[in-house]
């Protein structure tokens, strides 16, 4: 599956600021003055499309989860709110544009409707006009600024960066190439929607865990909402 060393690693700036301790583990750049900051956001999602898949059927939780109250706020404007002071361009895929109240961003309808997150990345990625997008589901309340930005920053090389945990990849807070496509839609036209199907056919990063680390600190970035006990669960951890 692709290459897993670690020269892209090893090329991030963002990694050997943290490595050297010159970075604070935080939610922003701490650490860093605020020009260099900005600079650093720019140098690595300037040509990036932040991409929220909002396609799925929430037929466990029995309602719209990007609509759900989250800290006296939707889940989806959390998101839009990251994605835009991220990146260039912002694109939502959803069938549902009208329970989406002016969300400020584009919005776009399934090219293969029906064929889940697969088909969301798809369109995602055949409306993006960048090179590479950073992918997320909607139902992710809990993303972080510098995790997504040190993915981002891994990117050159290859066709997919994402996070391989214990329990397996998160496909759904992960960075893919236009490049990848082409293997998505051979893979829509077999039947086969698994996210990771694709991947052999690709050059893959995948970031481990020890990787990750410095970027996490709190609830996990990468826990959806998919019941209403996960809903609740999720909540509480704000509170404590």
């Amino acid at each position: 599956m692709g290459r897993r060393n670690n020269e892209g690693l090893e090329k991030s700036s963002i990694y050997k600021a943290r490595k050297s301790g010159g970075m604070k583990h935080t939610g922003s750049y701490a650490g860093m003055t605020e020009d260099a900051a900005q600079r650093s956001r720019w140098t690595f999602c300037e040509a990036v499309t932040g991409i929220i898949l909002a396609g799925g059927k929430s037929s466990r939780m029995g309602r719209n989860k990007a609509l759900l109250d989250f800290g006296g706020r939707r889940i989806i404007e959390h998101t839009v709110d990251l994605f835009k002071s991220i990146f260039p361009e912002v694109i939502l895929v959803t069938n549902t544009p009208e329970e989406y109240a002016n969300p400020g961003i584009k919005t776009v309808a399934d090219i293969f409707p029906g064929k889940g997150s697969l088909g969301g990345i798809y369109t995602g990625l055949f409306h993006s006009s960048h090179d590479y997008s950073f992918i997320a589901s909607c139902d992710m309340p809990f993303l972080r600024r510098e995790l997504i930005e040190f993915l981002i920053s891994l990117k050159d090389g290859y066709d997919v960066v994402v996070p391989r945990l214990k329990d397996g990849h998160e496909p759904l807070h992960a960075v893919y190439s236009k490049k990848c496509i082409n293997k998505i839609e051979e893979m829509i036209n077999k039947e086969d929607l698994r996210i990771i199907g694709f991947y052999p056919e690709v050059s893959v990063k995948e970031v481990t865990e020890d990787e990750l680390a410095p970027y996490i600190s709190g609830p996990s970035p990468f826990v959806n909402i998919n019941t209403p006990e996960e809903y609740e669960d999720a909540v509480n951890k704000t509170t404590l």
